[in-house]
């Protein structure tokens, strides 16, 4: 795992900038693409590891997004400005650096403001939470309780506090169910993700 994160730490381009694809130099600013993923994969790194080298990294990757982090592709988690305003809040939370939380809010305030209102963007599933207008909203209610906030599915934990939750657990059965997807609920499901309007 290590060999990964400091492979992908090599191949950080000018700016703090990831390719989208080795050996081509295209660079997205996007939470799904580049920089703002970055800051949560060594955001991560540094918290198992503890090696400053991570921590670098992800604020590097933040001050990238800092720079290109406003797209005009719209105001979605995945590829816009809510997503990549998360990597302010997740750094803000690991730091506490409250440069971090102003960085944050510039990104709400140009979502809520006339710049990001104005965008031209008409999102493949307008409903959905990761492409749609629903992720702006958890955005910028996160931003009433920083300390708090989580990129919804995905996130940093604080592992302190969940290590300190763990006598609270004590022997608790853990069960796995086990789904079978057919055919015909692939079908179905390609249908409904096609029809997300």
């Amino acid at each position: 795992m290590k060999a990964c994160l400091d492979f992908i730490l090599s191949i950080e381009g000018e700016g703090a900038s990831y390719p989208t694809v080795l050996g081509n130099g295209e660079c997205l600013c996007h939470w799904c693409h580049g920089a703002p993923g970055a800051v949560w994969l060594f955001a991560k790194a540094y918290q198992v590891l503890k090696e400053e080298k991570y921590l670098e990294g992800s604020k590097r990757a933040a001050d990238a997004v800092w720079e290109r982090g406003l797209l005009r592709k719209g105001n979605s988690l995945c590829h816009g400005a809510a997503g990549n305003g998360y990597s302010f809040l997740v750094l803000y939370r690991l730091t506490k650096e409250s440069k971090y939380l102003s960085r944050a809010r510039y990104f709400a305030d140009w979502i809520d403001g006339d710049r990001g209102k104005s965008v031209d963007m008409k999102p493949d599933c307008p409903f959905s939470l990761f492409e749609g207008f629903s992720g702006s909203a958890v955005f910028l209610s996160d931003l009433l309780d920083p300390e708090r906030s989580q990129l919804p599915l995905f996130d940093v934990p604080d592992l302190d506090a969940a290590a300190s939750c763990e006598h609270l657990l004590g022997e608790v059965p853990v069960t796995y169910e086990v789904t079978t997807y057919t055919a015909a609920d692939e079908q179905s499901f390609k249908r409904s993700t096609r029809e997300c309007l």
